[in-house]
């Protein structure tokens, strides 16, 4: 039973709330928790649930603070318990707090500390951002004490100090300012940064310093929590690292703190018991935000902001306080930053932070596409060398694997690439032009190597990977070495000048170079093919594609003509039946790896007029055009005044044509259905024949004064399309000249 007892000691007389049983040999060394009216919440046998519920309990009916003069009771909410919980009972011992302003996050940590050193006899040290902030804990510590009849007497040593609170039994707590002479000082097992969200990189180097000195200690518990409201920094790496770094997170914003709300419940229904109708039409803190496709078509809507929380909160702030906080603080980011916990952006940032965490993925939901896939490999060379590998797949481009090569020679990215393929097959590799012979020996391990000059080519790939990000489209895995990508890309920044900060971008660049082989506009056809449909501006689309299927035999009756565009190692080939009444019809759509294999090709379908790309090794291509017994092959020669229309010049084996003329007349052919596909040809190359016919896009152009309009050039990315537009011009030529192979 219960009572009070006067104990004497040196000190003088003190009355404490005690047991039966005599405190006279407990009272400042080890007197229980129990023995002043406080419940045992060490007592084994108890499930999680079981001891969180003890825990709120204990705080709500026995703890409290003084505000204005005012005795506040605690409101523990749930994810509030659960914080304090997993780190009383030892679940993890390290955390990481986002909390809200005026959320209750250092009330929190001082509930922890209260605990800790009372149930677990632990000490601490509180570092805060500034002395202001340090004292937050201090108050309500020093107020805990107070709280139980004869605690406060029977188990401080003195008055509780900022500088130190000292219990009887040695347990301390020091509450101090980041400074590097408190991260040197004396170590405790148990420390909290508080408001470790700074600006000031020099406080960041000392939490993390105070963190290393609680580390070396046993039994060590670790508190890291803030508002996040600078977007890089100490508690932006703590928070982006957190798995890598040993911590949990935990999270809770303004809508989790608020009192039940119970406006506009009279208008509840069976339907809808909790009158989200009413919330989503008339509350100020909900708001309606368009759904948008890729191409900025409006497709639905969904509600952000308290959308009903409030219904079921648990929390001690009034609804008109929040109402209150959102209008003082509109148009600021201040109420989306620091009272919703969004996270928080800057101009200087290159990607959205936010956008960049939505597209991050476990690698057990990313589901891994069979069959035909199309992927690529970006590089970025240096020490720190990055080598990234995307795949198309169904609703987005996904960022699959990843490696760092650190301090590693070029034979060893060469390696990583060649076990890559030996995985997955074939996929083009777009590395930084800088290192010559690291893409060299790329070429010579096999591979079609797309060097990527980053000063032309930098800005508009960053702009590829942020639409993709930005409309959803863009899946990282959050495995392996593609943690380190993400993170570089989430503290990826710019200068006042603009240009990026060449700081830990390796990541990011490799990524970048990666998705230059999936560019945006050509990935997802939808409205911006309305662009390019009914005037001077065209492309060739899946649709206009799509419709050139048919199901017709692979069989060439009088001859066939050959287009061929010189890649880096292949060729890219198309070869097509001489035009038959309805139009001609595709008999091989492909790759060849030398002239062998396009000679191999030009037998099988009785080729007769052959077109290769006049750049593709002049001297052999020369060569293999003076061959009489595979047909005719000329050598085309692009012009580029807008007028030109083919003209052959049979003694040089050369046809010379206007480029955008060709294309548009390839084009044409297409749109008008007169070039028949066989089925499966959307599959070809692993995709990759749609992809690059899809490239080009027909253009403005005022360079020379006079508008013009000429097909955009896409570099490694159209080899299909000037393949597809060779062929045509060899039937063109065969059907105007009418020549027979043996004249030549």
């Amino acid at each position: 039973r219960q009572q009070t007892r006067t104990i004497h000691d040196e000190n003088g007389d003190i009355t404490v709330l005690t047991t039966s049983s005599s405190l006279l040999a407990k009272v400042g060394i080890a007197a229980s928790p129990t023995d002043f009216g406080l419940p045992d919440l060490l007592a084994a046998g108890m499930s999680a649930d079981e001891q969180n519920a003890l825990l709120k309990q204990l705080v709500e009916s026995q703890l409290f603070v003084y505000k204005d003069g005012r005795r506040v009771p605690i409101v523990m909410i749930e994810p509030m318990t659960r914080f304090v919980s997993d780190l009383f009972y030892e679940r993890t011992q390290q955390a990481i707090l986002w909390k809200p302003r005026g959320g209750g996050g250092s009330l929190a940590a001082a509930i922890l500390i209260w605990l800790m050193m009372v149930y677990r006899g632990k000490s601490f040290i509180d570092m805060a951002g500034s002395g202001e902030q340090a004292k937050r804990v201090y108050e309500y510590t020093t107020q805990f004490w107070y709280c139980v009849p004869g605690v406060a007497e029977a188990l401080l040593d003195g008055d509780p100090l900022l500088s130190e609170t000292r219990l009887k039994n040695g347990v301390t707590l020091s509450c101090v300012p980041a400074s590097e002479k408190a991260a040197r000082g004396k170590h405790t097992a148990g420390f909290v940064a508080d408001e470790s969200c700074q600006e000031d990189a020099r406080v960041g180097r000392v939490l993390q310093a105070a963190v290393q000195g609680a580390l070396s200690e046993p039994n060590f518990t670790i508190v890291l929590l803030s508002t996040f409201h600078v977007p890089f920094g100490f508690f932006q790496e703590a928070w982006d690292q957190a798995v890598e770094r040993g911590y949990t997170q935990y999270k809770w914003n303004v809508y989790d703190c608020m009192q039940p709300c119970t406006v506009g419940l009279d208008e509840a229904t069976g339907d809808d018991p909790q009158a989200l109708g009413y919330c989503r039409r008339e509350c100020p803190l909900t708001e309606v935000v368009e759904d948008r496709d890729a191409d900025g078509r409006v497709t639905g809507e969904h509600f952000t902001g308290c959308d009903g929380r409030a219904r079921t909160s648990g929390g001690h702030l009034s609804c008109d306080g929040a109402l209150k906080a959102k209008m003082l603080n509109s148009g600021t980011g201040v109420w989306e930053v620091e009272h919703e916990c969004q996270r928080p952006t800057t101009s200087g940032m290159v990607y959205d932070p936010v956008k960049v965490q939505d597209a991050v993925v476990p690698i057990v939901d990313l589901a891994r596409p069979s069959g035909t896939v199309r992927r690529a490999l970006g590089i970025d060379w240096g020490r720190h060398a990055v080598a990234v590998l995307a795949e198309r797949q169904a609703a987005h481009v996904a960022i699959v694997e990843g490696c760092v090569l650190e301090s590693q020679p070029m034979s060893e990215v060469v390696a990583y690439a060649v076990r890559l393929r030996e995985r997955y097959g074939h996929f083009r590799v777009y590395a930084d032009a800088e290192n010559q012979y690291g893409n060299l020996d790329l070429s010579n391990a096999g591979f079609e190597v797309v060097p990527v000059p980053f000063g032309q080519r930098k800005e508009a790939g960053i702009e590829n990977v942020a639409r993709f990000l930005n409309h959803g489209r863009l899946r990282i895995a959050d495995e392996g070495d593609l943690k380190l990508v993400i993170r570089q890309m989430l503290r990826l920044r710019r200068n006042d000048l603009g240009k990026v900060v060449k700081v830990d971008d390796h990541g990011p660049d490799a990524l970048m170079c990666a998705m230059l082989h999936f560019q945006f506009a050509d990935e997802f056809d939808s409205a911006i093919d309305e662009l390019y449909t009914g005037g001077e501006r065209r492309r060739v689309t899946d649709r206009l594609l799509e419709a050139c299927i048919h199901d017709y035999p692979l069989v060439v009756g009088a001859g066939a003509s050959m287009g061929v565009s010189a890649g880096s190692p292949d060729f890219y080939v198309v070869v097509s039946a001489l035009p038959a009444a309805e139009g001609r019809r595709a008999m091989f759509v492909g790759r060849a790896r030398s002239f062998d294999e396009l000679d191999a090709l030009r037998a099988k379908y009785k080729v007769r007029y052959s077109v290769i790309e006049a750049q593709a090794d002049p001297h052999r291509v020369d060569a293999w055009s003076r061959s009489p017994s595979l047909g005719l092959v000329l050598r085309a020669v692009y012009l580029g005044d807008g007028l030109s229309r083919p003209q052959v010049d049979f003694g040089q084996r050369v046809v010379t044509v206007d480029r955008t003329y060709l294309l548009d007349a390839a084009h044409a052919e297409i749109e008008a259905g007169r070039w028949w596909l066989m089925e499966g040809a959307a599959a070809i190359d692993d995709g990759e024949f749609f992809a690059q016919m899809k490239a080009p896009k027909r253009e403005r152009d005022l360079s020379s004064g006079q508008l013009r309009y000429r097909w955009s050039e896409t570099g490694a990315l159209d080899h299909y399309r000037h393949a597809h537009a060779y062929d045509y011009l060899a039937a063109v030529v065969a059907r105007r000249h009418q020549v027979s192979v043996g004249e030549f």
